[in-house]
């Protein structure tokens, strides 16, 4: 039986040896750069709000996922923290904070008026602190606080009493704890070093000298010393840590000599010291901390040895005392962590709410642990240190299950055959001196064919692999370039072929039985050709169709003609593939194909008749991808797909039609994967996806959401870019009068008009990925959706009123706090913005509008009567104007008619009386005098004719235009009895206009219609109207000889003529008069005309 029992206990050891000892932890490390008053983190909290609060040599600082702000100590504030060196932290139930100092005693933060209260020793006053130097804070479940001094023992206060209403001052009587007891006397025991409350509510305190128990139901004291000849006793009575491990037992750490753990039940203790790579003792002999996690697990925080977590299977063992199933996880360093914790000084250890743990260094920093809420395993083949990703580069995974080990492809280390269980490699590499060996080191691509055979494609070629023969064989493709052929994709077909793509050089089909090899290429005078010869992707889908991914178009290979089918991308086609960069191909359980491209994810939704255009459904990133490239994809057990990109990981629930996505915040270790690098285990369901820094292993089914919702803050408030503090002073008054996070409201003058809140969800898992929304209720009808880098609303020039700021949030795993928070902003209306004010403004402009009223209308009745004055004058002037312009005019008719009828007499009497002496040349000169004078005459009378229209008074009445221009026409007609004529005139056409004047304007433009169309075979002239712009319109238009278009600003010019006398006669006075009768009712006449294309005169009428 105890044969039986030894083997068990060296099994159990040797299974811990193996998992618990040397493991490897991924952290997160802030320091001074990234916002911390100081690299050394000496405690850390986390308050009622969910700020994270940490202790630092300089300052405390708090932290809401993307800042630190840092409080210190200013002599010039009282009401800031009292020293700078925080030793301790602690929140009470109320949420509070409470802080330790080593030199300053007590200090109480005040949320509402973030400022800090401080307690501190006077010797005059033996109810004040005992002691100025804080070692230990504890807030017990009677609601005690307990202070654990570094020379002064122990002091209690009641916290109700301190909330107690009456007690605006806050003061606090404390009671002090002190060893005064003569059989122990020593001062080392008053200096208190940890404080920790059980489960049995007993506090257990940890001195420089020994180990205390208080039982406050009994009041009493009890100690515990190390004895160097009783092995149940302590190991040192340098105490310097205390906690308690999930099964009660009661875990102590000494300075400078490993872990006790004490067996409350036996009132025995076990010691563990140190020893070298032991994991059964802690990795070092100086205890610093001692913290329990939410699941019960203990963390061991030493000085210089790193971090240790405490491993207890199941209940102790107990063998006469030698050995437990008690061990301890070592954490060493971590291969891609530029900053080891294995050798690392730890000050404090604490566990958000979130699930995230903290650890605290000494002179290090700060650390998060990235892992413990991990969604993803990763592996590193190589180094993360800087500047050699290169190693960890892996393009292709398979799993030989012959040994359960993963093949992978590397940037230059050949094939690594990695171990998953003890992480190890081994590696198949090119050997210049071995022909057996690899072609090449840079691997691409594996594939194992229909009868097991491994193919692997390298940068320069193929290769196959002789696992029996552990030798690999060389494939020469084209006898040409025997080594230019970067293979990136293999695939075999139903017909024995095994399908080559390459990087540049085309397509090759290999038939394994008979050696032969078709090389396919790109050639722009075939359509049925490849259409790039960059090959990323062959894949032969289950009902044996053979689909060619390339940089230029999907293609489909017709087996019958030797052909390619292309399909490419159509911007005019909607349901055509989205990009012509076809990376990735797979096809799912149901036979759905899926197509990765640089352009997004396609559904392939066409059945059948590959040689038609294909239909497609395409995702992109407005349906949630992360980005639109495409490098991989997966399958996993209940049908979603898995797809890698070059930014994270994204997961497509195909039924509910949503992608989530990840990246190196849920534990990824690089964002971006190569293209088809991903391997299904089918045997065991898991997922391997490879990127440039190692790969990712894991089990969709172990993916857990994260189901904690983020409360949200208010963090900051800026005007004009300017932070605003509590109680200070801007643009002359207190905008805030308590702390962001404790208002309700805030109120905005026109001082104030451009504002910014800044606003953070506490939720630490992966701060970046957060997601949030936030909405201006009175100003936005929509609400911002913005990511974390985002989350700060800026507003300006709001009008006055109330408006509410809400504002939600998602933890990393898009899980939301609907309910969010809010704030009433309360925008103050300026004094000239104020119902007072705008009456007094109305009364006053409207008392200057009346008394500027009442000062225009006399100005006005003055300038009226000068106006009359000066009109009756200018009528006088006028009338005797008029009345010379008539007698001028009569002096005209007269003394110019005189002289023209002598000259036309006396050429009468000449021709009557000497015609026969007359010779024929002077008888046209006589002819031509009398025609000079005749139409010197005729001119006359127009100038008269125009100069009587020009002061005639318009007689307006209602006229009909249509009867008017008919009588005119047919006094033309009999003037013309040879001529073939059409008249057009449209009935009944009135206007209110001078019926004398009008028939002057219709004589004179309708005669000229005749006039110049009598070179036609057949005269057609049209009078008629049309309705534009609310106005009757009139029109003359004839199909005479017209006139170029660029004179018709010459036609209504006294005199002007555009056609030599000879041909068209007329004195050019016609047009100028209609001009000025139509000008007289106030309307407008123009023309439009083309050579040889006829002339329309337009003209309208303002009838009122």
């Amino acid at each position: 039986m105890k044969t039986i029992l030894m083997i068990r206990i060296i099994l159990i050891l040797f299974s811990l040896l193996v998992s618990v000892f040397g493991q490897e932890i991924a952290l997160e490390r802030f320091n001074t750069k990234d916002g911390l008053s100081q690299n050394s983190i000496t405690s850390i909290a986390q308050d009622s709000i969910g700020f994270l609060w940490f202790g630092t040599y300089d300052g405390l600082n708090r932290y809401d996922g993307y800042k630190f702000k840092a409080y210190r100590h200013n002599p010039n504030n009282p009401n800031s923290l009292n020293h700078n060196l925080v030793r301790t932290i602690c929140v009470d139930y109320k949420g509070n904070l409470w802080i330790g100092t080593m030199g300053g005693g007590l200090n109480f933060y005040d949320y509402s008026k973030d400022t800090f209260k401080s307690y501190q020793y006077n010797s005059e006053d033996t109810t004040s602190l005992s002691d100025n130097s804080i070692r230990s804070l504890l807030i017990d479940k009677d609601g005690y606080l307990w202070i654990g001094t570094t020379a002064g023992g122990v002091n209690r206060f009641f916290l109700q009493d301190f909330y107690n209403t009456n007690n605006k001052n806050k003061t606090i009587k404390f009671r002090r704890f002190l060893n005064t007891t003569t059989e122990i006397a020593d001062i080392n025991l008053n200096r208190i070093t940890d404080m920790y409350q059980d489960r049995n509510a007993n506090i257990w305190i940890g001195t420089r000298n020994g180990l205390c128990r208080f039982d406050p139901e009994s009041q009493s004291m009890e100690y515990y010393f190390s004895n160097p000849i009783d092995p149940a006793t302590l190991l040192h009575n340098d105490i310097s840590a205390i906690s308690e491990d999930k099964n009660g037992n009661i875990w102590i750490g000494n300075w400078e000599h490993g872990l006790n753990q004490y067996i409350q039940e036996e009132q025995k203790f076990i010691r563990y010291p140190f020893k070298e790579n032991n994991s059964y003792s802690p990795s070092y002999n100086m205890i610093m901390c001692l913290y329990k996690d939410r699941d019960h697990d203990l963390w061991i925080g030493t000085w210089g040895g790193g971090l240790n977590k405490l491993k207890i299977s199941g209940d102790r063992i107990d063998l006469n005392r030698k050995i437990q199933k008690v061990s301890f996880l070592h954490y060493k360093e971590n291969s891609r962590d530029l900053y080891p914790i294995d050798n690392v000084s730890i000050y404090s250890i604490f566990e958000d709410r979130s699930g995230v743990l903290w650890i605290g260094s000494d002179w290090n920093g700060l650390y998060k642990n990235i892992e413990k809420n991990s969604k993803f395993k990763n592996y590193y083949i190589g180094t993360s240190k800087i500047g050699s990703h290169n190693q960890n580069n892996v393009f292709d995974i398979r799993i030989d299950y012959s040994s359960n080990n993963l093949l992978l492809a590397t940037r230059h280390n050949g094939i690594n055959i990695f171990n998953l269980k003890n992480n190890q490699s081994r590696f198949y590499m090119h050997d210049s001196n071995n022909p057996y060996s690899i072609n090449h080191n840079k691997v691409r691509t594996f594939f194992k064919d229909r009868t097991g055979r491994l193919w692997i494609g390298t940068e320069i070629g193929l290769n196959e692999f002789n696992h029996k023969d552990q030798r690999f064989i060389h494939y020469i493709l084209d006898e040409n370039d025997p080594y230019g052929h970067n293979t990136f994709a293999i695939q075999d077909d139903r017909f024995g072929n095994l399908w080559i793509g390459t990087y540049g050089a085309g397509l090759f089909k290999f038939n394994k039985s008979t050696g032969k090899i078709v090389h396919y290429l790109y050639d722009s005078n075939s359509p049925n050709s490849l259409g790039d010869d960059i090959i990323w992707k062959i894949f032969e889908d289950k009902r044996g169709n053979l689909w060619i991914g390339t940089s230029k178009g999907l293609h489909v290979y017709d087996y019958e003609n030797d052909l390619f089918i292309r399909h490419l991308h159509d911007p005019e086609n909607p349901t055509s593939i989205s990009g012509n960069k076809v990376l990735t191909i797979f096809e799912n359980k149901s036979g759905q194909l899926w197509f990765g491209t640089t352009i997004g994810l396609n559904r392939l939704d066409t059945k059948e008749n590959f040689h038609s255009p294909l239909q497609f459904t395409r995702y992109t990133t407005e349906d949630g991808l992360p980005t639109n490239t495409i490098h991989g994809i997966l399958e996993d057990d209940h049908g979603n797909l898995w797809i890698s990109t070059n930014k994270g990981l994204s997961n497509f629930n195909i039924s509910k039609n949503y992608f989530h996505n990840y990246d190196e915040g849920d534990g990824l270790q690089d964002i971006e994967f190569n293209v088809n690098a991903c391997f299904k285990d089918t045997t065991t369901g898991r997922l391997y996806f490879g990127s440039i820094n190692g790969f990712n292993v894991f089990h969709p089914d172990s993916i857990r959401f994260n189901k904690i919702i983020p409360k949200i803050v208010f963090t900051e408030l800026k005007i004009f870019n300017t932070p605003v503090s509590v109680n200070s002073e801007m643009n002359n008054r207190i905008i805030l009068k308590q702390s962001l996070a404790s208002t309700d409201s805030i109120y905005i003058t026109h001082d104030d008009l451009m504002f910014s809140l800044e606003f953070s969800a506490l939720h630490f898992s992966s701060p970046d990925n957060n997601q949030y929304a936030y909405i201006l209720e009175g100003f936005e009808k929509n609400w911002n959706n913005v990511s974390a880098d985002q989350r700060v609303a800026t507003y300006s020039n709001l009008n006055p009123g109330t408006y509410i700021f809400k504002v939600k949030a998602s933890n990393n795993d898009k899980l939301w706090n609907e309910t969010g928070e809010k704030l009433t902003i309360i925008v103050v209306p300026s004094w000239w913005q104020t119902w007072w004010f705008k009456i007094l403004l109305v009364l006053v402009i409207g008392g200057f509008l009346i008394s500027a009223y009442l000062i225009r209308m006399n100005r006005i009745k003055n300038i009226n009567r000068s106006l009359e004055l000066k009109v009756q004058e200018r009528t006088v002037q006028l009338e005797e104007s008029n009345k010379e312009l008539e007698a001028f005019a009569y002096s005209v008719s007269h003394d110019l008619r005189a002289p023209l009828r002598g000259i036309n007499g006396f050429t009468r009497v000449i021709e009557e009386d000497f015609d026969n002496e007359l010779s024929r040349d002077l008888k046209k000169y006589f002819q031509k005098i009398k025609n000079a004078s005749l139409r010197m005459e005729h001119l006359i009378d127009n100038i008269l004719k125009l100069s009587r229209i020009i002061r005639v008074d318009l007689k307006k009445d209602q006229v009909n235009l249509s009867k008017i221009a008919s009588e005119i026409v047919e006094e033309l007609i009999l003037s013309y009895p040879d001529r073939l004529i059409e008249i057009k005139i449209q009935p009944n056409m009135f206007a209110v206009v001078d019926a004398g004047l009008i028939r002057i304007v219709l004589e004179n433009l309708l005669s000229n219609a005749f006039k110049f169309t009598r070179l036609e075979s057949k005269t057609i002239i049209e009078f008629g109207s049309d309705y534009i712009d609310g106005k009757n319109r009139y029109y003359i238009h004839d199909n005479g000889v017209g006139f170029d278009q660029k004179f018709k600003e010459n036609l209504f010019i006294p005199f002007s003529r555009l056609h030599p006398e000879n041909e068209f006669e007329g004195s050019g006075i016609g047009l100028a008069s209609c001009k000025k009768i139509i000008e007289k009712h106030h309307g407008k006449i123009w023309a439009e005309s083309k050579e040889n294309k006829g002339a329309t005169f337009y003209f309208y009428i303002n009838s009122t």
